[in-house]
C-alpha cells in the first residue's frame, strides 16, 4: 500500500513538474515572440532596407540561378517588394524624412548580400533561399509589430496590408524548400 501511494505521489510530482516546465517554456516563448513596439522612423528604415535587400538579392538570383522555381520566386520578390517600396513611400507622413526610405542597404544587409554574391554556383540556390527565409522572418516580425502598435495611421495600414504578402512569401519559400528536398 505504501509503495502504491509512493509511486502515485511520485507520478503526481513528475506530472506537476512537467506541467510547470511546460508553462514556463510557454511563458518564455510568448515573451520572446510578443510584439515589442517599434518607432515609426525605425519601421520606415527597416522596411525600406528589407525591400531593397529582397530586390537586390533576387536580381542576383535571376542572374545566377538556373533553377526555374528559384528564378520564378526571385522575379516575384522583385515585383512585390518594388510595389511594397512604392506603397511605403506613398504612406510616409510629411514629418518623416524621405531619406529614411532611400534605396540603400545598411551594413548588415550589405554584408549578407556580399556573402550571397560570393557563393559558389553549386551553393547559390541554397544560400539565396536561406537569405530569403531569414529576411522574411525578420520582416514578418517587424510588420506584425508595427501593424499592431504603430503610432502612424497610414504606415500602420500599410503594414497591415503588406503583412499577408510577406507571410505568403514565407509559405512559398517553404514549398520551394520541400520541392528541393524531394529532388
Amino acid at each position: 500500500m505504501k509503495t502504491t501511494h509512493l509511486l502515485a505521489g511520485t507520478a503526481l510530482v513528475a506530472l506537476l513538474g512537467a506541467a510547470s516546465v511546460q508553462a514556463q517554456e510557454k511563458t518564455a516563448h510568448e515573451a520572446m515572440t510578443a510584439p515589442v513596439s517599434v518607432s515609426t522612423k525605425n519601421f520606415v528604415k527597416s522596411a525600406s532596407v528589407g525591400n531593397e535587400f529582397e530586390i537586390e538579392t533576387s536580381q542576383l538570383a535571376l542572374d545566377r540561378s538556373t533553377e526555374e522555381d528559384v528564378r520564378k520566386f526571385a522575379q516575384h520578390m522583385i515585383d512585390d517588394h518594388g510595389t511594397a517600396q512604392q506603397n511605403l513611400e506613398a504612406a510616409l507622413p510629411t514629418d518623416i524624412d524621405p531619406l529614411l526610405a532611400q534605396h540603400k542597404l545598411d551594413p548588415k544587409h550589405q554584408h549578407m548580400y556580399d556573402v550571397l554574391k560570393a557563393a559558389k554556383p553549386a551553393n547559390f540556390n541554397a544560400a539565396y533561399l536561406h537569405a530569403q527565409h531569414n529576411a522574411h522572418s525578420e520582416a514578418i516580425g517587424l510588420f506584425t509589430t508595427y501593424a499592431k502598435s504603430g503610432d502612424q495611421k497610414d504606415l500602420r495600414q500599410f503594414a497591415q496590408n503588406t503583412l499577408p504578402t510577406i507571410e505568403d512569401h514565407a509559405k512559398q519559400l517553404s514549398t520551394i524548400h520541400a520541392t528541393a528536398d524531394a529532388k
